[in-house]
């Protein structure tokens, strides 16, 4: 067997096909290529090309049979003619535009935007701007770079230091088995028991609008104007029977240890015989030693349970404020405290007639996986 496939010259007064040599290990591949399925469009074309070629055909007929140009067959064929294997199919590096930024630069550019600006340069501002970063880079390494490449840079590396996100992490080391407690007592609640949860919602705003709410009409949704005038605040101690959903609270003026103790009596008269569970945070009115002597006063009863730092989210309460602030604050008007404090206890009084129900506690705490 021969080692090349040797193509006859072909009449030379027309655009025809240079005579060239192919070795048949090559004239093989370029078949398999052709009859290859996971072939790429790109490998196929070019394959057909060398091998329309060899057959004597011209480059006018195979630009037209391969619906390409008479340049882009010239390319192909003269490239395998110098290098008659499958790697002069391959594109050719390409040099591209030379870097005009340094890459100790673009370097620079992300040290910067992941570090602490307080720190590296304070007189911007407490966030990292492009303009910012601009300065920085020109300060500390002496090449300008504009504004549009700093944007490319962050964006290569998914940087985006302008934006910040909050996020809050408990240093409570008993977090786990705290939350685990009242998730227990959410779930398997203990049958002649009262469960309770409680806080306050301070600083409820008077704000009487300057304008009433523009009625909803097609394609717009109702419009409140931004103008408005202050009438003071007000504060609601409340508490959240999580077997029946029923509020009770009281609005007043401040937040002292009095405000606190005082409605505990109330509730310890609501409840004069039952175990309570108070589920409550740990602010200073809440862990104060009175209520040790409290709990005696009222033979036991009260089980004091104490969501752990940053986990108020486990205080049904705040579910029921966020209800209260959606219903009736948000968007109330109030030309006083005396008003703001009526419009809440009557939404309380509809709330335990109408609409108290318990909530559905699905979160089942930090459940160790089986071994």
């Amino acid at each position: 067997m021969n080692d090349f496939i040797i193509f006859t010259k072909i009449q030379p007064d027309t655009v025809m096909a240079t005579v060239f040599y192919i070795p048949e290990s090559t004239h093989t591949e370029l078949q398999k290529i052709l009859r290859a399925t996971t072939s790429s469009v790109r490998e196929a074309f070019r394959s057909k090309i060398i091998l329309f070629a060899a057959e004597g055909r011209s480059y006018s007929s195979i630009a037209q049979a391969l619906m390409t140009t008479v340049s882009t067959v010239r390319k192909w064929v003269n490239r395998f003619i110098k290098d008659p294997s499958l790697k002069s199919l391959v594109d050719a590096r390409r040099s591209g535009r030379p870097h005009i930024i340094p890459s100790e630069a673009k370097c620079e550019v992300v040290k910067f935007a992941c570090s602490d600006v307080l720190k590296e340069a304070p007189e911007t501002g407490n966030v990292w701007t492009i303009k910012a970063l601009q300065n920085r880079i020109e300060n500390s390494t002496g090449v300008t770079i504009s504004k549009s490449e700093i944007s490319r840079i962050l964006n290569d590396d998914a940087l985006r230091p302008h934006k910040v996100k909050m996020w809050l992490h408990s240093p409570d080391p008993l977090f786990k088995e705290k939350t685990n407690a009242i998730a227990s007592l959410y779930l398997n609640q203990p049958p002649d028991a009262i469960i309770l949860c409680i806080d306050e919602k301070t600083g409820m705003q008077a704000i009487e609008r300057k304008r009433s709410l523009a009625p909803k009409h097609k394609g717009c949704g109702v419009r409140m104007d931004s103008e408005y005038r202050r009438h003071g605040t007000q504060t609601l101690i409340a508490c959240f029977d999580v077997r029946t959903g029923k509020v009770y609270g009281e609005c007043g003026k401040t937040r002292k240890m009095t405000d606190l103790v005082s409605f505990m009596e109330k509730i310890a008269k609501l409840y004069p015989t039952q175990k309570v569970f108070i589920i409550w945070d740990n602010l200073n009115t809440h862990c104060s030693s009175y209520w040790v002597e409290f709990n005696k006063k009222h033979g036991d009863r009260f089980d004091f349970v104490y969501t752990p730092k940053h986990g108020s989210w486990l205080n049904q309460i705040e579910i029921w404020f966020g209800i209260l602030q959606r219903k009736k604050l948000k968007n109330g008007s109030f030309t006083s405290e005396e008003e703001l404090r009526t419009a809440v206890v009557k939404f309380i009084k509809k709330w335990n007639e109408e609409e108290c129900h318990p909530f559905r506690w699905q979160f089942r705490g930090y459940i160790k996986k089986a071994a």
